[in-house]
């Protein structure tokens, strides 16, 4: 038969202060984006441009390091999103094991993601969980996937700010 389906969708930002990029999710399809790095959009021109694709999503590359207490900007002209880069935060994941440690903000919130081609698994850990509130986390998500992530297996954790935009970090860069 016929069925109605209705999608609620928020538009947000996320930041990778250890990719240097600035992605967007459910903004307007096919759609110019503009991109400010420490700088007011109404007297400055853009640090950067981009554009949205099919699936209302966008990904612009900064050409320097994206660090904490930058403020990012990224608007479509019809929908707005600021982020304040927030830390410390870091990963350090075994993605045979499934498990991994990082750093957070004090008494701060995280989600964490692995990914590969056999699965996925991801988990909320809180500062504090351990019962140390210090600023580090530790998680263990094997559970989720018994027979392991499979191949182009990679790990990243996400700190989200009040109205959904995320601080993202994902594991040391070999040198």
């Amino acid at each position: 038969g016929d069925a109605t389906i209705a999608e609620i969708v928020s538009p947000n930002v996320q930041v990778s202060v250890s990719s240097d990029w600035v992605g967007g999710w459910d903004f307007a399809p096919d759609t110019p984006v503009e991109v400010w790095v420490n700088a007011d959009p109404a007297s400055d021109p853009p640090t950067g441009t981009t554009a949205t694709d099919f699936t209302r999503q966008f990904w612009w590359n900064a050409q320097f390091d994206l660090v904490f207490g930058d403020t990012v900007i990224a608007t479509d002209s019809i929908i707005t999103r600021e982020l304040v880069v927030t830390g410390p935060l870091s990963i350090d994941a075994d993605l045979v094991a499934m498990t991994a440690t990082g750093e957070l903000p004090v008494g701060a919130t995280v989600d964490v993601e692995m990914n590969g081609d056999g699965c996925g698994a991801w988990g909320t850990v809180a500062d504090g969980d351990d019962g140390t509130v210090d600023g580090s986390w530790f998680v263990d998500l094997s559970g989720q996937c018994p027979g392991g992530l499979g191949d182009n297996a990679n790990a990243r954790v996400l700190l989200f700010d009040g109205d959904g935009d995320a601080t993202v970090a994902g594991p040391p860069q070999p040198p």
